[in-house]
């Protein structure tokens, strides 16, 4: 391994293996810790393939609007050219699709692999965006960024039509030709399906061997797709408010067939309908694993939270909520969580200044709503798949 381009937003790793002709350049996706010393996007799972890859790593989550973004893409693109490399595949997972996507040209791909991509989260450029405003914030855009995208490379886009990605992925394919793969109920990001289906490896080396068949994957997707873990947990996540037992079956169902590696994304998704079933015991021993075996990621941290003030364990609430705060500061829910703990616990002037700072970090910032009971007559096939999936009788909701 050895270091192309270091500046104090980005850091280039270059990891050859063997004389290699064959390059896969990855991007950092959107992360709540950045520890010092990680790898790179799929380091580990590049190398121990024999995959030669270019790993950049980024300061925060600031979609690559870096000044010195221009300089580290020549940088790889010099670097590329050095070592004869003749199939460059350009990989990322949502925020570092983006980068997949957007720099594919400049660093001289000859195909990109980007899962649940964003053509931009600057509520300039796409208003209907509503996720990362958090991020967005804080981002000062640069010129020639986030310009329109004209390529040529061959660009695989897998995604969750019926996430708010298929409103990204619609302006990708306005500007640039892409193959786009729908995965329906994987939600954001599809790459944990793809990882869970052990699908990322024949798509990445089909792009590198100049084989991919975009019908033929299309098929292998779909294929590997029903009954799998994620299309469970999807599907459940999609279940109205008056199914809300279907919605636990289908997510005990997935947790249930999940490899051991994926347990606490799966006891997350659970726990959270657990919670919302009313069922506070049961949630709380789910989210409770999830939370201790993925290290307390913050990603888990924050449903626990929520469920505790459900349950009513509101110092636990509390603690948990201060815990956002000091790991995650810069996010408005972090405060939002320990303001709702703090009310739920009558300390109402600690809440409304947590409400406040929410409100400062995110002018958008809105307490959550209250869910509303969907329409029943169109989520009657959506019913019908889960309980088929199920193995159980189907009465029509």
């Amino acid at each position: 391994m050895r270091e192309i381009y270091r500046d104090s937003d980005l850091v280039v790793r270059m990891v050859p293996q063997g004389r290699a002709r064959r390059w896969i350049v990855t991007f950092e996706s959107h992360m709540m810790d950045r520890p010092e010393g990680r790898r790179g996007f799929a380091e580990v799972f590049l190398a121990t393939r024999g995959i030669s890859a270019i790993h950049v790593l980024a300061r925060g989550n600031h979609w690559y609007q870096y000044p010195g973004t221009p300089a580290a893409l020549a940088a790889i693109s010099a670097a590329l050219a050095d070592s004869r490399a003749r199939r460059i595949v350009t990989y990322g997972s949502s925020m570092g699709a983006y980068a997949a996507v957007r720099f594919a040209s400049a660093v001289r791909a000859t195909g990109v692999l980007a899962m649940s991509p964003q053509y931009s989260i600057n509520r300039d450029v796409v208003p209907e965006e509503q996720r990362w405003q958090d991020e967005a914030r804080d981002i000062v855009w640069q010129d020639g960024l986030e310009d329109t995208i004209r390529s040529c490379t061959p660009t695989v886009v897998v995604f969750d039509p019926r996430d708010p990605d298929a409103l990204q992925v619609a302006r990708i394919a306005a500007d640039t030709p892409i193959e786009a793969i729908p995965v329906r109920y994987a939600g954001h990001p599809s790459t944990a399906f793809l990882v869970q289906q052990r699908l990322v490896e024949p798509l990445l080396r089909s792009l590198l061997q100049k084989t991919f068949d975009p019908a033929e994957a299309r098929r292998t997707v779909e294929t590997a797709l029903k009954g799998s873990p994620a299309y469970l947990a999807g599907l459940a996540r999609h279940q109205p408010p008056h199914r809300i037992g279907l919605a636990v079956r289908l997510a005990r169902k997935a947790l249930e067939i999940a490899a051991p590696a994926d347990h606490p994304l799966f006891q997350n998704e659970l726990g959270k309908l657990l919670s919302r079933a009313g069922r506070h015991d049961e949630a709380l021993e789910h989210l409770r694993a999830s939370v201790e075996a993925s290290r307390r990621h913050l990603g888990y941290v924050y449903p626990y939270g929520e469920a505790l003030i459900a349950a009513g364990h509101l110092d636990a609430a509390v603690e948990i909520g201060r815990e956002m705060v000091e790991r995650a500061g810069d996010r408005s829910e972090a405060h939002a969580l320990l303001g709702r703990a703090l009310a739920a616990a009558g300390d109402h002037v600690g809440a409304r200044a947590c409400r406040a700072r929410a409100g400062e970090l995110n002018p958008a910032y809105r307490e959550p709503p209250v869910i509303v009971r969907a329409a029943r007559g169109p989520l009657r096939a959506l019913a019908h798949t889960a309980r088929r999936l199920l193995g159980r009788p189907d009465h029509g909701g």
